[in-house]
């Protein structure tokens, strides 16, 4: 086991719903780095990003979120309170790919359809960070 910090970001679609595979994967990054493994979630409702928190909790995982700034802050957002539960407006969700990327070593998109934005927003910011992104169907 390596000594490293490492933050992954485990996020996904809002239909993905194969919960033992993002299970499995989130099981076997914690096997490899244990306590210096931190997920970074985008605080999703639906899909993939809503089981990660509770897998994380289950497996003891160093949990934190990067949700659009019109959502409500919580008590795993990186950022301040004073960030959150503003207006809706879609820029957000880009704002929020360019924060996760930045943040994050490494992102992990669960996915049915590669070809939704987000996955092509992503694959861009990650290219620009040179950084890598999983994308796992």
């Amino acid at each position: 086991m390596t000594s490293d910090k490492i933050k992954v970001a485990i996020l996904g679609s809002d239909t993905y719903e194969n919960v033992n595979k993002i299970k499995n994967h989130i099981y076997l990054w914690k096997e490899d780095f244990g306590k210096n493994l931190f997920v970074i979630s985008g605080g999703g409702k639906y899909g993939a990003e809503k089981y990660v928190k509770e897998i994380c909790l289950e497996f003891d995982i160093n949990y934190q979120e990067i949700p659009p700034f019109h959502y409500k802050w919580n008590q795993d957002c990186i950022y301040p309170q004073n960030r959150y539960d503003k207006k809706y407006n879609v820029k957000y969700f880009f704002v929020q790919n360019k924060l996760i990327v930045e943040y994050v070593d490494l992102v992990i998109f669960f996915t049915e359809d590669e070809e939704i934005t987000k996955i092509k927003d992503l694959k861009r910011l990650v290219e620009k960070q040179n950084k890598s992104l999983i994308i796992k169907s």
